[in-house]
C-alpha cells in the first residue's frame, strides 16, 4: 500500500467518523448532572474565575484535568452559552481520540499500516464510542484524556533512549 492510498483511507475513515459523531447534535438534551459544564463555563467567562481542578469522575480523588473546563468555556463563548457548545466539544474530543489512538497504534506497531487501519476502522464504527461522543456527561472525556496522555507519553519516550519508571 503506497503512501497516497494510505492517507486517502485515513481521510475517508476520519470523514465517516466526523459524520457519525456530528450528525444530530442539535437534538442533544441536558440529562442528569450535565449542568455542571455549562455553569463552570459561565463562571469562567463571566466572573473570570479559573478553576484549578476539573470535575470528579466518580472515583474518590480522581478528577478530569481543568483543561477540559477551559476548552468548554472557549466553545461556550463562541456559541453564546448554547448547550450545543458542549456537544461540539464532546464530538471534537471523540474525533481527536480516534486520531490519537490511530497514531499511537501506528507508532507502537512500528508503522504497521494494516493493524493501525484496523484499529481506526473499529473505533470509527464503534457504537459505544459514537454514543460517548454525543452524550454530555463529564466522565465521558476520560477516554480522550487517557488516549492523548498515552500518545504524548509514548512519543516522548520513543525519542529517549532510557525510560524511567517510578512507583
Amino acid at each position: 500500500m503506497n503512501k497516497i492510498s494510505f492517507l486517502k483511507i485515513i481521510l475517508l475513515f476520519f470523514l465517516v467518523a466526523s459524520y457519525l459523531r456530528i450528525k444530530d447534535l442539535q437534538f442533544t438534551e441536558m440529562l442528569a448532572d450535565v449542568g455542571y459544564e455549562l455553569e463552570a463555563a459561565r463562571i469562567i467567562n463571566q466572573k473570570k474565575d479559573i478553576p484549578l481542578v476539573g470535575p470528579a469522575i466518580g472515583i474518590d480523588g480522581l478528577f478530569i484535568p481543568p483543561t477540559y473546563l477551559y476548552l468548554i468555556s472557549f466553545f461556550y463563548l463562541i456559541f453564546s452559552g448554547s448547550i450545543l457548545s458542549i456537544s461540539v466539544i464532546y464530538a471534537v474530543m471523540g474525533l481527536l481520540s480516534i486520531l490519537f489512538l490511530f497514531l499511537l497504534i501506528y507508532l507502537l506497531t512500528n508503522k504497521n499500516k494494516i493493524i493501525s487501519l484496523l484499529f481506526l476502522g473499529v473505533l470509527t464504527f464503534w457504537q459505544y464510542h459514537i454514543h460517548l461522543s454525543r452524550i454530555i456527561w463529564h466522565p465521558y472525556p476520560t477516554f480522550f484524556f487517557h488516549i492523548s496522555i498515552t500518545f504524548i507519553g509514548s512519543t516522548f519516550f520513543k525519542k529517549r533512549k532510557h525510560i524511567f519508571i517510578s512507583l
